[in-house]
């Protein structure tokens, strides 16, 4: 997690539609968690995992995109990040 107090994640959790979900984030750039900029990539790539596991239709466009480059966009900000999406599609690919 990125922050840890319960009642900021909480707030970013109940967020009304998820893109605005950075703007909350910026709002508390000051209670980030120390050490984030080490673990986020692993935090974002479980993160991805269990999504692509619990929504069969996130883990089937995932793996339909073979071994083509994933590039980041705008709409990453929900769906990952283009490194974690690729740590993920690989080892499902081999499941």
């Amino acid at each position: 997690m990125k922050f840890e107090d319960d009642a900021i994640r909480e707030e970013i959790r109940q967020a009304s539609h998820p893109m605005d979900t950075p703007k909350l984030s910026k709002q508390h750039k000051k209670q980030v968690r120390k050490d984030w900029d080490k673990i986020k990539v692993s935090v974002m790539t479980r993160g991805t995992y269990i999504k692509c596991r619990t929504h069969k239709e996130v883990s089937s466009a995932l793996l339909k995109t073979g071994d083509k480059k994933l590039l980041k966009t705008a709409s990453m900000i929900i769906t990952g990040a283009a490194g974690e999406m690729v740590e993920v599609r690989t080892p499902m690919a081999r499941s």
